[in-house]
């Protein structure tokens, strides 16, 4: 069995997570990480059900009768078979197989020994006749779903449709389809030029859309959230400027009630994206953020259903009676983590994102039911006092303009707009 090296074990461990999340459905992918009904499902549309014979994700290995791979033990003898699989079913030139197992320095022996290392590799096949010899060199037959990387990206492309069309369900299945049969780095434990082969890169970048759709779709269904953080904080890691697994990481912790955890990865994202690369981070990654402050303007409000008193028109601590502090307790949550994100940045850019955070708390100060239209409210004057360059923000969210005095401001009356909703 080829166990994975150490870049691995976030996806070992997210993959296996995942099996026991699909194991109640009675498919998926076994502990060894092979799909368990490839064979009679046939891989969908990429092979007509003959199984896995070939394998390039990881080390190169053939596959068994059980579906097991085996190694193949020569160093020569990977790189060729490698070489081959990289042209499936096609002829591959001798200059091209020479260049593969000896680079730019072939020996003056090259010819021979290449022949020689055919013969051992015919051995290892289950039919010797798949590998024969075509002018201008060699072709190695390969069926269709028999080679891991036509499955592979069968697979991914089939996640990539059911998480457009948003059926969730199926972007788990095909995706963690698609995972399973990750071993490695692809073309791993081969000579330099085959591991800098450009379909590397273009791999690698599909198994990680592939762990986003995944997740993507974990997430839209609610399944064993807690469980998605460790694999996603291990995939923040190791790929720290990557927004799209920060943005899923601050849903899961948000959604499983570690808001302050959420808010901190953010934070770390943005500090590290201005800070290295000069940009903001993206729409998805806002949209996630403001998800995670309006769980906090709702949790500041919570109290309000359980809140004591007779409402009147009197007034207690510059509110009406009957209105609890809780009432603003989410604007002024959602006003300091603003400041927070934006206050340490001494540019334009952190001071209008300051102003907005400060006006949108003010529009948050909407009159609570039962309260007269007009009321005094401290937390106004606090919120004032708090901006940075508070004259301008009331006047842009369209409430009148005060000092900054809060004592001042203390008594005024400040005319609220009533809830939208």
């Amino acid at each position: 069995m080829i166990t994975s090296g150490p870049a691995n074990r976030s996806l070992t461990y997210g993959q296996r997570s995942a099996d026991k999340r699909r194991s109640a459905r009675g498919d998926g992918v076994s502990e060894r990480g092979e799909l368990r009904s490839g064979r009679g499902r046939g891989h969908g549309g990429c092979g007509a059900g003959a199984g896995l014979r070939f394998g390039l994700l990881g080390a190169p290995v053939l596959y068994d009768a059980t579906g097991e791979p085996r190694l193949v033990r020569s160093a020569k003898g990977r790189a060729l078979l490698a070489a081959l699989l990289l042209e499936p079913d096609r002829v591959v030139s001798l200059d091209a197989l020479k260049d593969a197992l000896w680079g730019d320095f072939p020996p003056a022996s090259a010819r021979a020994s290449l022949q020689n290392h055919v013969t051992r590799l015919r051995r290892l096949l289950d039919d010797p006749e798949r590998l024969h010899a075509e002018p201008p060199g060699y072709r190695l037959r390969v069926a269709e779903g028999e080679l891991d990387v036509c499955v592979f990206e069968h697979q991914v492309a089939r996640a990539r449709a059911a998480h457009a069309g948003r059926d969730w369900a199926r972007v788990v299945d095909h995706a963690s389809d698609a995972l399973a049969l990750w071993r490695g780095r692809p073309l791993s434990g081969l000579p330099e030029p085959l591991t800098d082969h450009f379909v590397v890169p273009r791999l690698e970048e599909a198994r990680l859309l592939a762990l986003e759709w995944r997740y993507d779709a974990e997430l839209a269904l609610g399944t064993d959230l807690a469980g998605l953080t460790p694999e996603l904080a291990a995939l923040v890691a190791e790929h720290p400027l990557r927004e799209a697994f920060h943005r899923q990481l601050m849903l899961a912790l948000h959604r499983t009630g570690r808001r302050a955890e959420a808010l901190a990865t953010h934070r770390e994202l943005r500090r590290r994206l201005v800070e290295e690369l000069g940009v903001e981070p993206g729409a998805a990654v806002r949209e996630a953020h403001q998800e995670v402050l309006r769980g906090m303007g709702e949790a500041g409000a919570a109290g309000r259903n359980g809140g004591a008193g007779t409402a009147g028109a009197s007034e207690v601590g510059g509110r009406p009676r009957g209105v609890e502090a809780s009432e603003v307790g989410g604007p002024l949550a959602c006003f300091e983590e603003s400041l927070r994100i934006h206050g340490e940045y001494e540019d334009w850019h952190g001071e209008s994102q300051a102003r907005l955070g400060l006006v949108r708390a003010l529009r948050g100060l909407t009159r609570p039911e039962g309260a007269p239209r007009e009321y005094a409210t401290r937390e106004y004057a606090t919120l004032l006092d708090r901006a940075a360059h508070p004259g301008d923000a009331p006047a842009a969210a369209g409430l009148p303009r005060h000092g900054t005095d809060s004592k001042a401001a203390e008594g005024r009356r400040v005319l609220l707009p009533a809830r939208a909703d």
